[in-house]
């Protein structure tokens, strides 16, 4: 993924707390700040996105439950 990419994802992404979380092709991602302006982000499982986004993006159609299925882990 390039730096456009990433940017677009992170400006996309749900904030959790101190987490934002997003998704691209059925695939879920999580960014952490490390400093002000400063963030790292990177795929999880969909078992680590909170049930409310889950159910948020299922509900809009951005994601699939086969999707979700796939990737639990």
């Amino acid at each position: 993924m390039d730096a456009e990419q990433a940017l677009r994802l992170l400006s996309a992404s749900e904030c959790v707390g101190n987490k934002r979380y997003a998704t691209l092709q059925g695939q879920a991602f999580c960014a952490q700040q490390h400093a002000c302006g400063v963030w790292h982000g990177y795929p999880v499982g969909w078992v680590a996105v909170p049930v409310q986004i889950r159910k948020q993006w299922l509900d809009a159609g951005c994601v699939r439950r086969r999707d979700i299925k796939r990737n639990w882990d």
